[in-house]
């Protein structure tokens, strides 16, 4: 589908006026004239993201990875990562919009028009291609290697991009957050339902 701004959200006229996005990825977005990641367009709305990956987004325009255009809004960025975005990773139009602690690397032309804080301009790191199974939602396939500048770099008490590990008991890499029985790895969202009795799949059947 052709989608103008907005690849992955759109944020315009909500009801929410502080709508917050916190440990999210948006990965290979496109929006064909901005905003490929995230399109911010809201009066009076205060924006906020914390904690997220903005990778290898592509806009037609500006602001491949994350577009603020409301002239009465405000887009709070920090602690996130913007990479290898074609053009401009985070572009403000008319908004107001801030950038704290976000790490920038490998985009086209300059990272962004934004109000920057002590930002980091470094090789985030990050495995890529991820190591994952595309079948299977791994929560940690995008965890900063060794030596990364994203480690112990942000503001609060988590890091950047993967601010702490969700506890898995059972290792089948769905957190407890998800996973109706995270004591068995057998038992996770994308499990095949077997007439045991049990609620093999997680959908409350």
């Amino acid at each position: 589908s052709t989608i103008a701004r907005g690849g992955a959200i759109r944020i315009d006229d909500t009801e929410d006026p502080a709508p917050y996005f916190t440990h999210n990825l948006f990965l290979e977005n496109n929006a064909d004239v901005g905003g490929g990641g995230m399109y911010v367009h809201d009066d009076d709305a205060t924006v906020g993201i914390e904690n997220s990956l903005f990778w290898a987004n592509t806009a037609g325009a500006n602001g491949a990875g994350l577009l603020a255009s409301a002239v009465n809004s405000e887009t709070r960025s920090s602690n996130s990562v913007f990479a290898d975005h074609t053009p401009w990773a985070y572009w403000r139009a008319q908004a107001s919009a801030t950038s704290d602690f976000d790490l920038y690397f490998g985009n086209a032309g300059d990272s962004m028009n934004v109000s920057v804080n002590d930002p980091i301009y470094e090789d985030p790191l990050l495995p890529w291609p991820p190591d994952y199974d595309a079948s299977v939602c791994d929560l940690y396939a995008f965890e900063p290697e060794p030596g990364s500048p994203l480690i112990g770099t942000a503001t609060g008490p988590f890091n950047v991009t993967h601010p702490e590990r969700f506890p898995d008991a059972d290792g089948d890499l769905y957190p407890e957050i998800i996973d109706c029985d995270d004591a068995d790895a057998t038992t996770h969202p994308h499990a095949t339902e077997a007439c045991d009795g049990r609620d093999n799949d997680c959908d409350g059947t």
